[in-house]
């Protein structure tokens, strides 16, 4: 065993005693120069890792979509999920394997995937994208009224006539018929801004003339 003399023994109780009342400061230090400094780097080379290898995990889950195997699918995309939340894969993942459950007859789950894609989604765009996803779910699943919360704020003009057709029916769901009139009009008035040509435009007429003006 090693042995220390006087003087060597005093430093180490010298250290002891020093790191007792100021490691921690010392560490807070270390924390906040890595934080200020050098963590910028690292914000950014961790960042580009979970990219990376979150994109990895995406390639896997669409050739397994494309060779018809929904159980490599779901694991891929429930590790994207669970591992890299904050990548930008996460929200497709989600959607991918809320499809996959849905052509399996598990729509509790497929609930729950859109929600988790509604929650990670980046952007206004793909925020509107989930709300429109899971509200359309939810009401074809027997869930109206969570179906209108999802829907009760302004998208995005390219998604305006999507959302006002599916606000539409869910407020005719409701017997809600006069709000159900007026959310299919405001949609073809987004439309006309849109694409008059788009077949959406022609059903949210036929629509209107099927609910009738005195309902």
């Amino acid at each position: 065993m090693a042995t220390y003399d006087l003087e060597e023994q005093e430093q180490i109780a010298e250290f002891k005693a020093w790191w007792a009342r100021y490691g921690k400061w010392v560490i807070a230090a270390v924390i906040v120069f890595v934080l200020t400094v050098g963590g910028v780097r690292a914000w950014h080379w961790w960042q580009d890792k979970q990219a990376r290898e979150s994109a990895v995990l995406f390639e896997q889950a669409v050739a397994a979509r494309a060779a018809n195997n929904p159980a490599a699918v779901k694991q891929a995309t429930a590790q994207i999920m669970d591992q890299y939340a904050g990548s930008g894969y996460a929200t497709p993942a989600a959607w991918m394997a809320a499809q996959v459950n849905l052509e399996g007859h598990d729509t509790k789950s497929a609930l729950a995937q859109l929600q988790f894609a509604l929650d990670h989604a980046r952007g206004g765009v793909m925020q509107d994208l989930a709300r429109l996803r899971l509200a359309s779910l939810k009401f074809h699943s027997g869930d109206a009224q969570g179906a209108l919360d999802l829907l009760g704020s302004t998208p995005a003009q390219a998604y305006a006539g999507l959302f006002g057709q599916l606000r539409g029916d869910v407020l005719v769901a409701l017997k809600r018929l006069p709000e159900a009139r007026l959310a299919w009009k405001e949609a073809l008035a987004a439309m006309e801004k849109v694409d008059k040509t788009d077949p959406l435009y022609a059903l949210l007429e036929m629509k209107l003339d099927a609910l009738g003006e005195g309902s």
